[in-house]
């Protein structure tokens, strides 16, 4: 797989559908959990214009020249000891794609590129849980609500 930086207008507009994929599909599985959240309710195609900004950086997988997956990633403090970290802040592989090391391929890329740990949230009982053990990245901490 190749992996690059978004810039063209079809990467920038692949990326927007698949960020809108994943935060649909963020909020019919929080509603299953019952989870609610006024900003994921209401979310559109319209919102992922806040992801453009320069403060994430966005990657794309390409393989046979289609787009397969995106990654997008920020620069932050860890809440556990400080030091500044690489956040998965979305991983997205189209459902065609899944399951043939796209996106471990994708985090191994940032791993490489960035040289920082990675940290990236998830429901603790999300089917991504799985594919996050299986390459090796470790529970920090779960939290409760009610």
């Amino acid at each position: 797989m190749i992996i690059k930086q978004v810039e063209t207008k079809k990467e920038i507009e692949e990326f927007r559908q698949m960020e809108y994929d994943v935060s649909v599909y963020f909020l019919k599985y929080a509603r299953n959990i019952d989870i609610y959240d006024k900003k994921v309710e209401n979310y559109t195609y319209k919102d992922t214009e806040k992801y453009l900004s320069s403060k994430y950086k966005k990657f794309v997988g390409y393989e046979g020249g289609n787009i397969t997956s995106m990654i997008m990633i920020k620069r932050k403090k860890s809440i556990y000891d400080g030091k500044y970290v690489t956040e998965i802040v979305d991983l997205y592989v189209k459902p065609e794609y899944r399951s043939k090391g796209y996106g471990k391929e994708l985090i191994d890329f940032i791993k490489n590129k960035f040289n920082r740990r990675i940290e990236l949230s998830c429901f603790y009982n999300a089917p991504a849980n799985e594919f996050y053990k299986k390459i090796g990245l470790k529970t920090l901490e779960v939290v409760y609500s009610n």
